[in-house]
């Protein structure tokens, strides 16, 4: 459960650093 956990996080972790860059093209951050 606990490794579940860790790949869950650092998929969400992975996702969010794209979504950072994907909307930080649009706004110029």
């Amino acid at each position: 459960i606990l490794v579940a956990i860790l790949l869950y996080t650092n998929q969400m972790t992975s996702i969010a650093r794209f979504l950072i860059k994907v909307f930080g093209g649009f706004t110029g951050f």
